[in-house]
């Protein structure tokens, strides 16, 4: 810690009602207040911002800055310019894995997102449209033109954003985050940090430092010391976190060891525009008596009251806000980690080694979620709860799966066989073909039989993984 210290880089006091909201003032308070932070830092000066600072004297050598702070590079270059010193090189942070940076920060020949946007919004404006209007169109705009990513499988460009259609999209989001593409640019930017590890895309990796033209530093996930050690000791800090550990307890004793579904899309995001998947998930969940932990919390915007009510009310479930992640992933009474495959929740599931279940919004989780299901094999992504932009135009997966929906994948992939009471589980034990002869249940790779499930809108296989030595209960895919 001696060789750290942090100064709060503000001008003023912030009041911003919700996330986004607050996290755009405070990037506007931040880019204010920062010149006269840097000129105290190259000066030297004893106080930085009225803090004493403990490096005086000496002058910045590296200045490491997140793309949301693409503001950085100009206020460095012009602080150094004025005050006479030399600039140091500037390393900019993405928070994701290397193919969502490709796949943002390409040309626009190699279907470059930023690029592609840029390009879009400026002949929009030319023709008379304001930068809203423009970005509210073009941000995300799908073609249906395929699109190649290293390292991972072709996939159609509104796949990359599988459930965009399903949050609100502010454009003024874009238009915040979009300058980072000059930022990169800019020579001054030697490099980028990544918080991904290269031994998971190495393909992705060396594409992505040929397209940029400036080095790349896989730092991989930056976690406390205690979970790369592999300590599982459950810790809590709130009565929010004591309350989901007991009802884990609870259930471990109720319906066994790795018996628990954790349903968690982040702090950030949530199907507000269509709740019912979670209805959809939910249901499954219950017809299935799988006990579950729902993590709500949405950035975006407040979950449905009515939603919160219908689940709150659940013998075998419980509802929490902000739920106690890590405590909760190394459990031994959970089973399955249903996610949006963010950066970070993707690097937890993987160090507790729990097998996910990936429903991607957008950003770099579709990336994530490819890499984990298609690749590595490792988890399943739910198709049928894709929720494109302009699903009547694009409804199509390149491996040719079409999206019908939850409801309507159940009824037309069921064929009749389902029982009276939809959702109503069973037991196949035996298989019948076309001639009406009875074949064994195929055998899965790993040696097992699996328990299949039809609900409300997903598909549910338990299978008994051997290799780890527990039963895993995983949301399959839908397939029409």
């Amino acid at each position: 810690m001696d060789r750290l210290q942090l100064v709060n880089c503000v001008q003023q006091a912030l009041r911003a009602e919700g996330q986004t909201l607050a996290e755009l003032a405070e990037a506007a308070s931040f880019a204010t207040a920062l010149p006269v932070v840097m000129s105290e830092l190259f000066n030297g000066n004893a106080e930085i911002n009225g803090n004493v600072n403990k490096f005086e004297g000496m002058n910045p050598t590296v200045i490491v800055y997140d793309l949301c702070q693409h503001m950085v590079v100009n206020i460095v270059k012009q602080v150094t310019m004025l005050l006479g010193v030399s600039l140091p090189p500037l390393l900019m942070v993405l928070p994701c894995n290397a193919a969502a940076a490709f796949h943002m920060f390409a040309s626009g020949k190699n279907n470059g997102v930023w690029a592609t946007v840029i390009r879009d919004t400026q002949e929009e404006i030319a023709k008379g449209a304001t930068p809203v209007e423009a970005f509210a169109k073009h941000s995300y705009r799908s073609t249906g033109k395929t699109v190649l990513l290293p390292g991972l499988p072709t996939k159609f460009d509104y796949e990359w954003w599988p459930h965009l259609a399903t949050c609100p999209l502010h454009p003024e989001m874009t238009m915040t985050i979009l300058p980072s593409y000059h930022a990169l640019q800019d020579s001054a930017t030697k490099g980028v940090i990544l918080s991904s590890a290269a031994e998971l895309e190495p393909v992705a990796v060396e594409a992505l430092e040929a397209e940029i033209g400036k080095k790349v530093y896989m730092a991989g996930p930056q976690f406390p010391g205690v979970m790369w050690e592999g300590h599982s000791t459950i810790q809590t800090h709130s009565a929010d976190d004591e309350r989901v550990v007991r009802f884990l307890d609870e259930m471990k004793i109720k319906h066994g060891s790795r018996s628990v579904c954790y349903l968690s899309f982040g702090s950030a995001f949530f199907p507000l525009l269509r709740p019912e998947l979670i209805r959809y998930i939910v249901h499954t969940l219950r017809q299935a008596n799988t006990p579950f932990v729902f993590a709500y919390a949405s950035g975006i915007g407040p979950v449905p009251e009515d939603l919160l009510r219908e689940c709150e009310g659940i013998e075998n479930g419980c509802l929490v806000r902000f739920g106690p992640q890590w405590a909760v992933l190394n459990h031994e009474a959970t089973s399955f980690f249903i996610t949006h495959c963010g950066s970070n929740s993707t690097g937890e599931a993987i160090l507790a080694e729990v097998p996910i279940v990936s429903i991607p919004f957008f950003g770099d989780q579709a990336q994530y979620a490819a890499l984990l299901t298609e690749v590595l094999h490792v988890g399943i992504d739910l198709k049928q709860t894709k929720t494109f932009q302009h699903p009547d135009l694009y409804n199509i997966l390149y491996d040719g799966t079409v999206i019908v929906g939850p409801e309507a994948a159940i009824k037309k992939g069921d064929g009749g066989c389902m029982g009276k009471d939809e959702g109503e589980g069973r037991r196949r034990d035996e298989d019948t073909d076309e001639e009406g002869e009875r074949d064994d249940e195929p055998e899965q790779r790993d040696g097992t039989v699996p328990f299949e499930y039809e609900g409300a809108g997903v598909h549910l296989v338990l299978h008994y993984v051997d290799h780890y030595d527990r039963s895993i209960l995983i949301l399959n895919n839908l397939q029409s």
